[in-house]
């Protein structure tokens, strides 16, 4: 969220030099540990707290936190519609958004050639994503799977373009909302265990308890006339100001940090309460050239710049030092930030603009923050404008705003990342002094080559770190996937089998485990083995589509047509929508059992689903030709050779159309384009010879 006020226009030349000598006025001892009964209590919900807190529930729900996830509302939405629509070239899609009965939908579509309209998929978006601060991205729920949308609204340029990394991967409006990204972005809703993005209900905005803690004994208390002695911290709830240094911090960097997470045994990112230090939770680990950049920075990265600045590290300054969760940006007095930096540094200042140069009093008038905090383009998110929270006498040069192609640009680094750890929002190179470290720094190097930075430098980093770590008696099961997966990456089979095995003797539930099992043994040519793994992930957790779409593979590969039809069914009971895959594979099955018309319903499916999915195309194709529509087949041929120009099932069902039709040149012309992709090709030899 976005944490600035707008800045008055002052010489860009002048800056305060900060003396950190004495911060007295922000000294603040640490307090006791947090009552463990209050981490114990239940949630009740933000309701609970109106009826004693009015001004502040009602203040607080304006805030950005408050609005992070919200239904979308046509009357108050900021968003313009009827502009041109957003192009992807590498896919030949065009995007739009527009309102229908005062919902948000989203539009994609392709064209042909002559400018018909070939393909069209319309959905609405079911949630708002973003305050409306600085983006407004939208999440769709289908059957309790939430997925990303393809167009985000960029406020500040008043302009819709690709959600962020959409350019570099369209993955158009199945890209899925996995639990710590609905959990940073939102109040805690319950995501389904090893499944990636199934949730039993998804929460509208971060409510009070994310930041008080659960609140079901507070309210029981305050419901019974029971309260703290005067004076007494209240044994009942978090209030910050209570909390020690670290704790407070924890509560804000549950999201306000931007790193790759790796979780303690037994923790998810729905198990953080406030007032438990985070370093009991999970482990943060950040890129060591992105953090210390003097430049660049992330939109979450308020903490681990923060961590850098001479305020931070010489005083005990925390997220509230200066900002208020409670009230919107927006609606604080002009000054409310100079006065936050007045508060620690009246008496220690020297300014070097001229008119302040020898005045301490003139020299606070200025604006603290514009010559102090740089405020630009972030790393991560194209069209925004934020603060970096590393406060410095004097600021780098002014980063421009990167368009989304840039951005992509600026990615293509061919040599592995530095990983830090952040502890208690201090930045600390790897001290890998034990095995647990190593495991930990093995998932974290692991996670960051499977989510941002897809070099195979990172797997021997990982395979190094998660040996010796078992080896030294360390215990953490997502470091036994990712070795196994690591391996998998490597190609090296046999010791991702032995791994993932492993990882299942030692928790039988781990569907997650089981799957890649199967992808393992599936690579080694193991058709019973890979059938019994995708078996037991799939009966693990039936709502793990992928799980049961190789599953239906597996079961096909042995035989079983029937009982991969029915696995494939309920599968797309559960989830119609997002797996174009699963379509293609049923009308394949079909096609297989000779059950034309079905092929060609469930082929029509996963092309209307996916306008370029190259074997779904091919596949409804030679299912037209036998049931005898062979225009209607040689049109779905002809998109499928603009997607996939050198397949040669291509041009041999083509070449058999025209064959059929009598057109002997074009059946000729086709079946030379097969030989010249596969000289090899038993079946076009046979036609030319025939012609």
């Amino acid at each position: 969220m976005q944490q600035t006020t707008k800045s008055k226009n002052i010489p860009l030349a002048g800056f305060l030099l900060l003396l950190f000598l004495a911060f007295s006025a922000c000294k603040k001892p640490e307090s006791a540990a947090v009552n463990g009964a209050i981490l114990q209590a239940n949630f009740v919900g933000d309701k609970a707290c109106e009826g004693c807190h009015e001004d502040l529930y009602a203040s607080y729900k304006r805030t950005g936190m408050g609005q992070s996830v919200s239904v979308f509302e046509a009357k108050t939405a900021p968003e313009k519609f009827g502009g041109p629509p957003i192009y992807d070239p590498k896919n030949k899609l065009y995007y739009e958004a527009f309102i229908r009965n005062d919902s948000l939908y989203q539009r994609e579509y392709q064209k042909d050639a002559a400018g018909k309209v070939i393909h069209e998929r319309i959905h609405r978006a079911d949630y708002v994503v973003g305050s409306g601060n600085a983006t407004r991205s939208y999440m769709m729920n289908v059957n309790g799977y939430v997925t990303e949308m393809p167009l985000t609204w960029y406020v500040k340029r008043a302009k819709w373009d690709m959600s962020p990394g959409y350019t570099q991967r369209n993955e158009r409006f199945e890209r899925p909302i996995n639990l710590e990204c609905m959990t940073c972005h939102n109040n805690f809703s319950p995501g389904t265990a090893f499944t990636q993005n199934h949730f039993s209900e998804v929460a509208l905005g971060i409510g009070c308890e994310r930041c008080h803690g659960p609140g079901s004994r507070h309210v029981e208390d305050r419901l019974t006339g029971f309260e703290p002695p005067k004076g007494k911290p209240d044994p009942t709830i978090i209030n910050g100001p209570e909390l020690s240094r670290t704790a407070q911090l924890s509560v804000c960097q549950q999201c306000h940090v931007d790193g790759t997470m790796v979780f303690q045994e037994q923790h998810t990112p729905m198990t953080f309460r406030a007032g438990m230090p985070l370093s009991t939770h999970r482990s943060v680990f950040v890129a060591e050239e992105q953090v210390k950049d003097p430049e660049t920075f992330g939109i979450a990265s308020h903490g681990v710049r923060l961590a850098q600045s001479a305020c931070y590290t010489k005083s005990t300054m925390t997220c509230t030092t200066c900002h208020d969760p409670h009230v919107p940006v927006r609606e604080l007095k002009a000054d409310f930030f100079n006065q936050k930096c007045i508060s620690c540094h009246q008496q220690d200042v020297v300014c070097e603009r001229p008119e302040g140069k020898n005045d301490p009093k003139i020299a606070m008038t200025g604006n603290c923050i514009s010559c102090h905090m740089q405020k630009s383009g972030t790393s991560d998110i194209p069209h925004v404008t934020f603060t970096d929270h590393w406060i410095r006498q004097s600021l780098p040069k002014e980063k421009k705003n990167l368009s989304i192609t840039e951005m992509e640009q600026s990615k293509q680094r061919t040599t592995p990342f530095t990983l830090i750890k952040i502890e208690n929002n201090d930045l600390k190179s790897l001290k890998l002094t034990n095995g647990q470290a190593k495991l930990e720094a093995a998932v974290a190097y692991f996670k960051y080559y499977d989510l941002k930075h897809r070099l195979k430098d990172y797997l021997p980093i990982v395979i190094r770190y998660a040996t010796e770590g078992f080896a030294e008696g360390g215990s953490l099961q997502e470091a036994r996937l990712s070795l196994g997966r690591a391996y998998l990456e490597q190609n090296n089979l046999n010791n991702a089998i032995s791994t993932l095995e492993k990882g299942i003797r030692e928790e039988p539930q781990n569907a997650f485990m089981a799957y890649w099992l199967g992808v393992a043994r599936e690579k080694k040519n193991d058709s019973s083995g890979a059938l019994a793994a995708y078996k037991s992930a799939a009966t693990l957790q039936p709502l793990f589509i992928e799980a049961q779409r190789k599953y239906a593979n597996a079961l096909a590969l042995t035989g079983n047509l029937d009982e991969a039809i029915a696995v494939i069914q309920r599968a797309l009971q559960k989830n119609p929508i997002h797996f174009a895959d699963l379509w293609n594979n049923l009308g394949f099955l079909y096609m297989q059992k000779q059950n034309y018309p079905s092929a060609v319903q469930a082929l029509t499916k996963a092309v209307q689903l996916d306008p370029n999915h190259t074997k779904a195309l091919v596949n409804l194709g030679g299912a037209l030709i036998l049931t005898k529509q062979p225009d209607t087949a040689l049109g779905y041929l002809e998109r499928a050779s603009r997607v996939d120009s050198q397949n040669p099932s291509i041009y041999g069902n083509i070449g058999y159309i025209y064959l059929q039709k009598g057109n002997k040149a074009k059946a000729k012309e086709m079946f030379q384009k097969v030989l010249g992709l596969n000289p090899n090709d038993q079946q076009a030899q046979l036609y030319l010879r025939q012609l």
